[in-house]
């Protein structure tokens, strides 16, 4: 019976874990779909199966590196792909495909903390222990995932979400050098996140902040 009982959270802990950052890719998808763009759904991508998304380092290697430092093991799916010629206007659609990604995950905070808080109301489920079984081994994680990862994708550096967010809304002349930069900026983040940097001095703190959060969503 126990190794039943530990077998469950792990699958509810990498259901949640798999979850976020796949919707994460599918919003991206069909905002993208949305917009006059059918690449991802020719490329059979709009899809909630997990193998279709995997990417080496984002899903297997970035993960352990995080568990390995004892950091929380955020899961990164590859990006959908994306064809801006298919937009009447990329510098803004591709700012409103970027978006997508990271409402998706606030959008499941949102609902997820909800619907644990209308739960909590009623005595006799707020005590049942497959409510309390469920809440430490999928609802919290799967809140914090979303967190973490909406909030990771806004911030400014290629290849996240917020990097197209913030040349969507940059000047054109500010956006070109932007964009010129990309690639260099791309390569320092990298390098800030395989080295730990990142993960000691930001993302710990970060963490511990969404910690307390995800907690006062629950529980008020």
């Amino acid at each position: 019976m126990e190794i039943i009982i530990d077998i469950s959270k792990y699958v509810l802990i990498f259901t949640a874990l798999f979850l976020a950052p796949i919707t994460h890719e599918l919003a991206h998808g069909y905002m993208a779909y949305y917009l006059g763009d059918p690449t991802a759904k020719l490329a059979g991508r709009l899809s909630i199966n997990p193998i279709k998304h995997i990417d080496p380092f984002g899903t297997i290697i970035l993960p352990i590196l995080l568990w390995s430092a004892g950091f929380f093991p955020l899961i990164i799916f590859k990006p959908v792909p994306i064809n801006p010629l298919y937009f009447k206007n990329p510098k803004k659609d591709n700012m409103k495909v970027a978006i997508a990604g990271p409402a998706m995950n606030f959008f499941w905070v949102i609902l997820t903390s909800l619907l644990l808080r209308i739960l909590l109301m009623f005595p006799s489920l707020a005590n049942s222990s497959l409510l309390i079984f469920l809440t430490n081994y999928f609802f919290m994680w799967f809140i914090m995932v979303n967190l973490v990862l909406g909030l990771f994708n806004l911030m400014p550096f290629p290849p996240l979400d917020g990097s197209w967010i913030l040349l969507g809304l940059l000047p054109d002349k500010y956006a070109y050098y932007f964009e010129k930069a990309r690639p260099v900026v791309a390569i320092a983040f990298f390098l800030l996140v395989i080295t730990g940097i990142f993960q000691k001095y930001i993302f710990r703190y970060l963490f511990a902040i969404l910690k307390k959060l995800t907690l006062f969503l629950i529980f008020g």
